[in-house]
């Protein structure tokens, strides 16, 4: 029996797939609520830092904008962008989802990793097993 032989039930990888998607845009949105604060919050400062020194030569205004900027930028990649562009492997999603949902006893994380596992058969358990769980996971999918 190889992995190919030990789907992820079709039911099961959709709610996955809209748990990852909803996980990657919540991600986003937050991420661009602290990137803006970010910036809001070093904006504020520079201005503040700007009116108590009040510099007369155009270099270090200059050079504090650039900062804001960079580190503005920094703030964005990090919370924005790297979540953007990850993407969670399907044995995650369903361990977060199993966490999420006691009542599916693992059911989810168990048939996402034997999906993505490449131990022999001997080491994965009977096949009416995995059916079972299988069956069983599907069954639940409405939790």
């Amino acid at each position: 029996m190889s992995a190919a032989q030990i789907p992820v039930p079709q039911a099961v990888s959709r709610k996955l797939n809209a748990v990852s998607g909803r996980r990657r845009w919540v991600s986003i949105l937050a991420g661009t609520s602290l990137a803006t604060a970010l910036c809001c919050g070093l904006l504020l400062a520079a201005m503040l830092l700007d009116w108590l020194t009040t510099p007369f030569d155009s270099a270090p205004r200059i050079a504090l904008t650039a900062t804001v900027l960079l580190a503005g930028v920094a703030g964005w990649i990090y919370w924005v962008l790297r979540p953007a562009l990850e993407r969670l492997s399907i044995p995650l999603t369903a361990g977060l989802v199993d966490s999420a949902v006691p009542e599916l006893e693992e059911r989810w994380t168990t048939i996402a990793d034997l999906s993505q596992t490449s131990d022999p058969p001997e080491m994965r358990g009977s096949s009416a097993m995995i059916g079972q769980v299988a069956h069983e996971a599907e069954a639940m999918q409405h939790l």
